[in-house]
């Protein structure tokens, strides 16, 4: 039923868009309107990559275990490699909120 539904919206969004003479999907990309928004999202995506982000999330179980976190964990029996890991998600619990707000 849902299926039905989504092709009978995508037929009807086709037709909209050959009868205004509108491009659609990726082609409409290319059009005049649309190369700023492009280019400035693209120029976001490119500097959150080059900003490094990544390695500090890469290195976050390390940092944690060189600066002794582990220790707060270890009356609970967790190892140093397991109680670094359980610091970095509970460091990241917070951003699963936010994202959720982003959405």
């Amino acid at each position: 039923v849902e299926f039905a539904e989504l092709e009978s919206s995508l037929a009807s969004e086709a037709k909209e868009a050959s009868s205004s003479g509108g491009k659609s999907g990726w082609a409409a990309l290319a059009e005049p309107r649309f190369r700023k928004l492009l280019a400035l999202v693209v120029s976001l995506q490119a500097l959150q990559q080059l900003s490094g982000i990544n390695a500090v999330v890469y290195y976050t179980p390390q940092t944690l275990k060189a600066v002794g976190v582990p220790m707060l964990f270890q009356r609970f029996g967790f190892g140093d490699n397991s109680a670094s890991l359980l610091a970095t998600m509970l460091a990241y619990v917070p951003k699963i909120p936010s994202l959720l707000l982003t959405m």
